[in-house]
C-alpha cells in the first residue's frame, strides 16, 4: 500500500515538481533562440527565473487543479512578493499572476527542458543520469 500525500502543501516529493519543473516558453520559437523578453521560463522546485527577474520559491501549495507557488523575486533593482497558480498537464501549462489581476498565460515545455524525477515510478532509479 502507497502513502498517499494529504491536500495542502506539498512536500514537493510528490506530483507537483514532476507536472511543473521544466523550461517553459510561450512560443516554441523562445526556446531554440531566446533573445531580450522573448526568453523560457526556467521552473525547479525551488527556483522560478524568467526575463530580468529571479524568483525563489518560498513555498507551494496544493490545489484541486494545480499549485500555488508564494515568490520572493529580484529584478532591475527591487524585491517583490507574488504569487502564481500553475497548472500543468503533459507539455502544456496554464500560469497565472495571481497578484497581477488574474493574468494568465499559455506555456509550452521546450523539447530539451529538463524533468523532476518521479518516485513513484521505480524505473527512474535505473536509469543513468548525465555525468
Amino acid at each position: 500500500m502507497q502513502a498517499v500525500e494529504p491536500p495542502g502543501p506539498s512536500s514537493l516529493a510528490s506530483r507537483g515538481p514532476r507536472s511543473f519543473v521544466g523550461i517553459w516558453a510561450a512560443d516554441a520559437a523562445w526556446c531554440a533562440e531566446p533573445q531580450g523578453e522573448r526568453r523560457p521560463i526556467t521552473i525547479t522546485p525551488l527556483r522560478f527565473d524568467g526575463y530580468e527577474n529571479r524568483c525563489d520559491i518560498a513555498d507551494i501549495e496544493e490545489t484541486p487543479n494545480g499549485y500555488v507557488a508564494r515568490l520572493t523575486c529580484s529584478g532591475e533593482g527591487r524585491t517583490v512578493a507574488e504569487r502564481v497558480h500553475m497548472a500543468a498537464s503533459g507539455d502544456m501549462m496554464n500560469l497565472t499572476y495571481l497578484d497581477r489581476g488574474m493574468t494568465t498565460v499559455k506555456l509550452l515545455r521546450c523539447p530539451s527542458s529538463p524533468r523532476a524525477p518521479d518516485p513513484q515510478n521505480p524505473l527512474e532509479k535505473m536509469i543513468k543520469q548525465p555525468e
